[in-house]
């Protein structure tokens, strides 16, 4: 699998949302094989500091993170708190 800044200019919205929600749901799935609960969402690398600047890219976190009902870590002064309240709850980071 390609990695998020090698197709950041290829992905549609919808497509990156998909993407996100299939590894999301990778990790979910060893977290109850070992008896542990998905408990929030926090993108790292170039997809956590694309979702500050980038519209599409933060919408596609926060819907992946509204499809598990889970939290998402955010940072404030960043289009997190534009987007990411919008489908779920958000813990700030400052």
């Amino acid at each position: 699998m390609a990695t998020f800044n090698q197709k950041r200019d290829e992905l549609s919205r919808e497509e990156l949302t998909d993407c996100i929600v299939y590894q999301v749901g990778a990790l979910k799935a060893f977290l109850e094989a070992e008896g542990m609960a998905l408990n929030h969402l926090k993108p790292h690398g170039a997809l956590y500091g694309a979702a500050w600047t980038d519209e599409d890219v933060a919408t596609a976190c926060a819907e992946a993170a509204a499809t598990f009902k889970v939290p998402m870590y955010g940072t404030t002064g960043t289009l997190h708190e534009k987007v990411w309240p919008k489908y779920t709850k958000v813990l700030w980071e400052i």
